[in-house]
């Protein structure tokens, strides 16, 4: 668990006092020769005693007697993670573990459908990736065949064991927000998102750039909001989505070239993820969009990818380091003149992020009309206008899940527009962190960047798209 220097000093000045009360002694009778610190992880709890999932009272006086060698370590079978001596380090992150929850056991616990200690709510998981996609559970031996990448270089991607998703781990029944209660098993509380209007090449703005063969094309986004749900702090992160149905984008003008819609979608795919195993794009299923269920025949059944009804998913960490790797780049290979179109997944890299760090995955489709936003020569719908909720499926470009960051995007094609050896960009966009302190709002002022390439689209042929949204 990420502490800051005061909050260490803090939790050991509650140490201190929790000890002379309680065992009333003095420090001094401790072993003071520090190692290195223990953090709760895998199947260790520091200060579970017992294996209860909690460290209690009995089990912090149990640590300070192993400690002081009036009991033997055999006292504690399982929540001392290297063995004897007990050093003070030790009883320290255990008090830590006592006042917050054990990050392992707890993380374990929450999806089980019963609100455990360091819990506000537990509303069960989801099976996600396996032949029983979309169905209730609160274990992963409830789910069958695959489950899904949670964290690391294959976030979303179909996997059968940890080996599979590096950096990451292999979920089953996996925990989503958006009903009142977060993926970390804490309540949600909403915080709207309003952007800053702008074009994508204005500092502290929001809009989006084409970048082209040509001059890159600025975007304006006039008007974007947006419900977040967001839950409480929890091991060092905080979850967050948004539902489909709260995000608002005003039309996206490229002059009176073409009018460009955004809309939050909640999408399905066959198996709830966004890559199958062997690293193909997993089929769409998204109601409307698709044929829905249909397209599942004879596949794994159809599931929501960031949830029921959500269309952005993340976390933020507040520490320093709570979140690795959030720079996120894409290179497309649109093949030159004789080879094949060759796709990369996105790579994620930078080390430990900053505080206020987020990474979210955002699925939307965006539709785009030749000629301006307005006027009458639009006909989609009965309005006449574009970008409204009467403009027909077919109209609306198709669903698609990206990932957003705080951090640095970067895209770019490579031979490009069938020129061998022609390159767009690299090109990249670089977002700014959540303010955690910011109780009524943490996401004013901060940034979600983003980028993605596109081929063989009419006047632009091949490029790339960065995109910022800049809270208010």
């Amino acid at each position: 668990m990420s502490r800051t220097t005061e909050t260490i000093m803090e939790t050991s000045t509650r140490f201190l006092s929790l000890f002379r009360t309680l065992v009333g002694t003095t420090i001094l009778g401790l072993s003071l020769t520090l190692g290195t610190p223990v953090h709760a992880g895998g199947a260790v709890c520091v200060g579970d005693c017992h294996n209860s999932g909690a460290v209690s009272i009995s089990d912090l006086l149990t640590l300070v007697s192993i400690a002081l060698e009036t009991l033997d370590a055999s006292e504690c079978p399982s929540g001392l993670a290297s063995g004897p001596p007990v050093a003070v380090d030790v009883i320290l992150q255990a008090v830590n573990n006592a006042l917050d929850g054990c990050a392992g056991a707890s993380a374990a616990l929450c999806g089980n459908g019963h609100i455990d200690p360091g819990e506000e709510c537990d509303r069960g998981g989801t099976c996600i990736g396996g032949t029983n996609a979309g169905t209730a559970c609160s274990a992963d031996s409830q789910c069958e065949g695959e489950g899904v990448c949670v964290g690391g270089s294959k976030e979303l991607t179909a996997c059968a064991s940890d080996a599979a998703c590096p950096g990451g781990k292999c979920i089953k029944c996996k925990t989503f927000g958006g009903d009142g209660c977060a993926a970390n098993c804490t309540l949600e509380s909403t915080v709207f998102f309003n952007l800053v209007p702008g074009t994508g090449n204005v500092p502290g703005t929001s809009g989006a750039v084409i970048h082209g063969a040509g001059a890159p094309l600025p975007l304006t986004i006039a008007r974007g909001d947006a419900a977040f749900l967001i839950g409480k702090a929890r091991h060092g992160t905080i979850p967050m989505v948004v539902k489909a149905s709260s995000v608002q984008f005003s039309p996206i003008s490229a002059g009176t070239f073409y009018c460009t819609c955004v809309r939050g979608v909640a999408r399905k795919t066959c198996g709830g993820t966004l890559f199958d195993a062997d690293g193909a794009g997993s089929d769409d299923c998204t109601p409307q969009f698709t044929t829905g269920e249909s397209a599942c025949a004879s596949k794994k059944p159809c599931a929501f990818v960031l949830g029921d009804g959500n269309s952005y998913a993340g976390v933020v960490g507040c520490a320093v380091g709570a979140l690795t790797d959030i720079d996120v780049g894409l290179t497309q290979d649109s093949g030159g003149s004789s080879s094949p179109v060759v796709s990369s997944p996105f790579t994620y890299s930078g080390g430990p992020a900053r505080a206020g760090s987020a990474l979210l995955f955002i699925s939307q489709a965006i539709g785009n009309v030749g000629g301006p936003c307005t006027g009458t020569s639009l006909t989609y719908g009965s309005d006449g206008e574009f970008c409204t909720d009467d403009d027909p499926y077919f109209a609306r470009g198709a669903p698609a899940t990206l990932p957003y960051t705080t951090g640095t995007a970067s895209a770019e094609v490579l031979n490009a527009d069938g020129g061998d050896g022609r390159d767009i960009g690299p090109f990249a966009v670089t977002g700014q962190p959540l303010d955690c302190q910011n109780v009524f709002n943490p996401l004013a002022g901060a940034t979600l960047a983003n980028t993605f390439t596109f081929l063989g689209q009419g006047l632009f042929g091949d490029g790339v798209v960065t995109t910022v949204l800049t809270g208010q």
